[in-house]
């Protein structure tokens, strides 16, 4: 990844259009660096361009998925977007891996400003729920598709 940091940085403090510019750079030319693709795609969720979000997204779950690459195998989450809020913040990760019992896809973690956990939100496709939606849905179980539900806890 680009060593000193520079992209993380940007990204943090909100210059999405130089993290953008130096991430693309980067991973035109090291397409196998997972860490460069998941700060690209955060830039991309947090400049509002959801279409190359998405696709960011999609080249570090093919990257993860096919790669014997280690780095892109350390994790099962990352962050893809930070959300300012009027008092703390929303910080959502996507799930490399679906993880828990419940087979969470995102969770999304709100702060308030002193950094303590008002509320947490996933997205989770339990398999307990799938028998139920493959009576009622046949067609779409045939198709891959599952059942999905958002879960709150404060």
């Amino acid at each position: 990844m680009i060593t000193d940091g520079t992209a993380e940085t940007a990204v943090t403090l909100g210059d999405d259009v130089y993290a953008i510019a130096l991430l693309r750079g980067w991973t035109a030319t090291h397409p196998d660096d997972s860490f460069a693709l998941e700060w690209l795609a955060r830039a991309y969720a947090e400049s509002g361009n959801g279409a190359e979000r998405e696709r960011t997204i999609a080249a570090v779950l093919k990257l993860h998925g096919s790669s014997m690459n280690e780095q892109s195998k350390r994790a099962d989450r990352f962050l893809v977007e930070r959300v300012k809020l009027a008092n703390g913040c929303l910080d959502i990760y996507y799930a490399l891996v679906p993880f828990s019992r419940y087979h969470i896809y995102m969770l999304g973690r709100q702060v308030d400003a002193s950094n303590k956990l008002v509320r947490q939100i996933t997205l989770e496709s339990n398999d307990f729920d799938q028998p139920d939606f493959a009576k009622r849905h046949p067609d779409m179980v045939a198709k891959g598709m599952r059942r999905f539900s958002t879960d709150t806890s404060h």
